[in-house]
Parts: structure tokens; sequence; C-alpha cells
């Protein structure tokens, strides 16, 4: 009788066991990513725009991923944004007041390729630092 108590702990524990990797490690998914063109500096009346090189791009992309159906600036310390969708644009912003990415849909991209060729953007990221603001604007990687 012993050793059935003992393999029925065993199996229990080891059911156990294996399910707190399922549930600790939620699926994270990739909602967003971009690569910035340009970036604007802003401070009072200073306003500096400024093309981001292809050496530079690859550090200032943004990633905005969703886990648990909560949506996260995982390019930004990770900070947890609220999704709203409303008129051609998809709005992500973050609860802490740090900024928000915002993504225009299919028609506003048509609209806007037509009209400023030159400039192929698809998003913003807007960030707040202190009284000032850095934004980039660039393209949909995905």
């Amino acid at each position: 009788m012993r050793i059935k108590s003992l393999c029925a702990i065993f199996v229990y524990f080891l059911l156990y066991s294996l399910s707190i990797p399922l549930n600790a490690y939620a699926q994270v998914a990739p909602e967003f990513e971009g690569i910035p063109l340009l970036s604007i500096n802003e401070f009072g009346v200073f306003r500096v725009p400024t093309e981001i090189t292809s050496e530079e791009q690859a550090t200032r992309k943004v990633l905005i991923t969703k886990k648990d159906n909560k949506f996260y600036w995982t390019s930004r310390e990770n900070r947890e944004l609220n999704k709203i969708e409303a008129a051609n644009f998809i709005t992500y912003l973050a609860l802490d007041g740090s900024g928000y990415i915002r993504i225009g849909n299919e028609e506003w991209k048509s609209k806007m390729r037509m009209k400023y060729p030159k400039y192929n953007f698809d998003y913003m990221e807007h960030m707040v630092i202190g009284l000032g603001s850095l934004s980039y604007f660039g393209i949909t990687l995905k």
C-alpha cells in the first residue's frame, strides 16, 4: 500500500511539475515590429529632424508583443500598453504615460504614399522625455 501511495505522489508531482512551465511561460507573440527612418527630437522651441542610417535602424526598431491578452512595448523596457483602434489608426498607449505607437491602416497608408511618395511612413513612435520628446517615423516589418 505504501508503494502505491508513493507512486501516486510521484505521478502527481511529475504531472504538476510538467504543467508549471506551460503556465509560467505563456506564449509571447509579436504584435508589431517596425524600423525607423526618421527621428525628430523636440524640446521647447528646438526641433531637430534626423534621418536614421541603416546601421542605427537595428538598435532603434520598435517591437510590441502580446502575452495573456496584454500588450507590451518590448523595445522600451517592456512597458505595458493599451491598444486603441479608431478611425484609420491603431494606437498603443503606454499605461505609464511615457509614450505611444500609432500605426496607420492599409487605406491610410495608400493615401499617404500617393500624397507623399518620398515619405513612406507606416507608423510613429513617440516617447516623452522630461519636458521634451523623441519621435520615430518608420515602416512596418511585421
